[in-house]
């Protein structure tokens, strides 16, 4: 099974947009967000963008 892992995001949408767009590219079947995403800048925006409909979270 292949991971994607990814942090330090940051509250930045262009970054949080960037690694979505490799996850869908990479052929992993899940992404794992290790932390500081929601710290600064605009954090709604990245958690609306990191939560798809089937996606399962810890």
């Amino acid at each position: 099974m292949k991971l994607m892992f990814a942090s330090d995001i940051h509250g930045s949408l262009p970054a949080t947009e960037r690694v979505l767009e490799r996850f869908a590219q990479s052929g992993a079947r899940w992404l794992v967000i290790l932390g500081d995403v929601l710290n600064h800048g605009r954090a709604m925006r990245c958690l609306k963008a990191m939560r798809p409909p089937r996606s399962p979270n810890a």
